[in-house]
């Protein structure tokens, strides 16, 4: 399959003058050059894309270098986890990468910085969350576009335990990773709406996944019994490259079903 991509950033190819043959005359020809300068510039801040999530309370930052990728604002001395999935585009088709991993933040300034020691991709979901606090970001590299999906309504479901480990995402397939904070980090990889190793509900249009079948990240126990007040759903879409950001409250919990 081939990918196309194209710039969501128009780039005018031509530019207006005062006293080329475009100024249209005069100052009345001045003024027109700059309500149009001006809209022009109105017309790019507005198809500039968003490449962060709205910003959680005492969110996290996200920067990117060529080979690194930097969580900024986390508790110092803290264990930061950084999910991702990218897409690499080849000559007919593409392939999907995906990352996992644990930084020690820095004591002084609880910066974490995660070393690919190859280029970022250009087509990537970054999510990074403070395991202590549970503070994230999710974020992609300057030129992507980052889309945020909203999270289900019910969102959350009762496993057979009758405990609340349980969650229905409304895409084909995902990656997942929840946070309870001051406790650990589980990730799901590779879930898919009707594959009975990773769905629970068979083939509906909705992939539902389970603390049951995630794996621990880092430290902490094997598996989380149930989700929390303050605790964080990541999930990435790596089909549609799409992300929802989930933070669980009481309200989330107490309309499981």
């Amino acid at each position: 399959m081939h990918n196309k991509t194209t710039s969501v950033i128009p780039s005018p190819s031509t530019s207006l003058r005062a006293g080329s043959p475009r100024d249209l005359g005069g100052r009345g020809g001045a003024k027109l050059e700059q309500r149009l300068l001006l809209a022009v510039a109105i017309a790019l801040l507005l198809c500039v894309p968003l490449h962060a999530a709205p910003p959680d309370a005492n969110s996290l930052t996200l920067t990117f270098g060529s080979t690194t990728v930097t969580a900024s604002g986390a508790t110092p001395g803290a264990d930061v986890v950084f999910f991702a999935i990218a897409r690499i585009g080849h000559v007919y088709d593409y392939s999907t990468e995906r990352y996992v991993k644990v930084v020690a933040a820095t004591r002084n300034d609880g910066v974490a910085t995660l070393d690919l020691q190859k280029p970022v991709p250009a087509r990537s979901i970054w999510a990074a969350v403070d395991l202590r606090t549970a503070r994230y970001a999710v974020a992609g590299p300057a030129g992507f576009f980052l889309e945020i999906s909203p999270a289900p309504a019910n969102l959350l479901r009762n496993g057979t335990s009758g405990k609340v480990d349980t969650f229905a995402f409304d895409h084909p397939v995902l990656d997942f990773l929840y946070v309870h904070p001051g406790i650990g980090a589980w990730a799901l990889a590779k879930a898919q709406d009707g594959d009975s190793r990773t769905d629970h509900d068979g083939p509906n249009g909705l992939t539902t996944v389970s603390l049951e079948d995630a794996a621990k990240v880092g430290d902490g126990p094997a598996h989380a019994e149930e989700v929390v007040t303050g605790g964080v759903v990541v999930a990435l879409d790596w089909y549609k490259m799409q992300a929802v950001v989930f933070r669980v409250d009481a309200g989330a919990i107490g309309g499981a079903h």
